[in-house]
């Protein structure tokens, strides 16, 4: 039943959507795959070639986005640590099961060696004895709350153990991990993939860019009933400590998306109906582009199509840099009451100029905008409304301009750079 609705829904591409072809493809989309693998061996049952062809390809997804430093997945809900127990089962099970190549085993098993590391050094708080994603500036959703903590303890060990167990399977039992992981992903792994999850009348899509360490993972999607207004559903660069989604976020405050408020009280986000993803590459520059026909009205569980203006949208990542350009083309006369970018960041001593903003600390040096009237920065002083994951951010950037009449396309461009 479950292959059904990959066939379904995804097709030749391999993944799960996490909803009926709403297009709702997260972390769970790529671990899942690896969960039925685990089921079938635990059970006696021969692992088919088909099975093994799919979970080759969540393999080579999760090998483009490790890290040395064991952050995994840093799109959709239900991180923290989540993100990197996906990469423990996904890979742990490809090494037994023989879809890795030998070379690949052995940086995997180091890897999954460093994700460990991280729960025990990172996540584990031994003041609460307990995995801690709720203090300490961290955010997590309804989902994942605090009155399941006890049931994280035991899930999150678990997977910390059995995974443990397939790699002794595996063959790598008590063997010392390589200590040379990231020159081996700065050698082997792409400075650029395009992962498709589903093509139609929409297509859906991951591209994957490493660049000075990090890995920003852009997520083409619609986040569907229940999570189109959350940030980790946007179409973003997401990279840990530079750009990060916000759990339950709703569209408040929306990261790093233009948001339109019509004189009728309508908000539109740019989110939902991403169509013709094209990629290219001049030298150390990629491009990342897409349209859509529509815009994503806000107030209801689901997206809502409005045609009353539409988006041509490309990302450009070169190296120490990402700028996303926007054409927002209105369909007739659209009376805007109010246009609002934000950007929630991790760096601090931050100060503006214009419309740039530098930042003194952090690893985001310095975020630009084009297109609107003025911006703003301030300390995010702990508030809920900017918390990753994995920590707080430290500064909230707020551009705005006020009413006009939209008559013409507008361009609106951001750039980040980054160090």
């Amino acid at each position: 039943k479950m292959l059904k609705h990959y066939a379904a829904y995804s097709g030749q591409y391999g993944f799960s959507d996490e909803t009926a072809g709403e297009g709702r493809f997260d972390r769970y989309s790529i671990l899942l795959i690896a969960e039925i693998c685990e089921r079938y061996v635990e059970t006696g049952l021969e692992v088919t070639p088909d099975l093994k062809a799919m979970l080759r390809k969540a393999a080579t997804l999760a090998l483009n986005v490790a890290s040395a430093d064991g952050q995994g997945f840093s799109f959709g809900r239900s991180l923290g640590p989540y993100g990197e127990t996906a990469m423990l089962e996904i890979l742990s099970i490809s090494g037994y099961l023989g879809v890795l190549t030998p070379e690949e085993k052995e940086y995997a098993y180091a890897y999954s060696s460093r994700i460990a590391q991280r729960y025990m050094e990172f996540w584990f708080n031994p003041q609460l004895h307990s995995v801690d994603m709720w203090n300490q500036g961290r955010r997590t959703d309804a989902y994942r709350g605090k009155h399941r903590i006890l049931g994280e303890n035991f899930s999150l060990l678990h997977q910390l153990i059995f995974t443990n167990d397939q790699w002794n399977m595996a063959g790598m039992k008590d063997k010392p991990p390589r200590q040379d992981l990231q020159a081996w992903l700065d050698r082997t792994q792409p400075r650029f993939s395009l992962t498709t999850y589903a093509k139609g009348e929409y297509d859906r899509a991951l591209a994957v860019y490493r660049d000075k360490g990090h890995v920003f993972s852009l997520s083409m999607i619609n986040g569907g009933a229940g999570q189109h207004a959350n940030s980790p559903y946007y179409p973003l660069p997401f990279a840990p400590g530079l750009v990060s989604g916000v759990a339950d976020s709703g569209a408040a405050h929306p990261q790093l998306l233009p948001k339109f408020t019509l004189d009728d009280g309508s908000e539109l986000l740019a989110t939902a109906w991403i169509k013709d993803i094209r990629t290219a590459q001049d030298g150390q520059r990629y491009t990342v582009s897409y349209r859509q026909d529509e815009l994503d009205r806000l107030g209801k569980s689901a997206p809502q199509k409005d045609a009353r203006i539409r988006v041509q949208t490309e990302y450009t990542l070169e190296p120490g840099r990402i700028v996303r350009r926007d054409v927002y083309t209105p369909q007739g006369e659209q009376r805007v009451q109010r246009l609002s970018l934000e950007f929630g960041s991790f760096s601090s001593a931050a100060r503006a100029e214009g419309k740039t903003v530098h930042f003194g600390e952090g690893d985001v040096t310095e975020f630009s905008v084009d297109g609107l009237q003025g911006c703003t920065v301030a300390p995010t002083a702990g508030s809920d409304t900017w918390k990753a994951p994995y920590g707080p951010m430290r500064s909230a950037v707020t551009c705005a301009s006020g009413s006009f009449t939209m008559n013409k396309p507008i361009t609106i461009t951001w750039s980040l750079r980054y160090r």
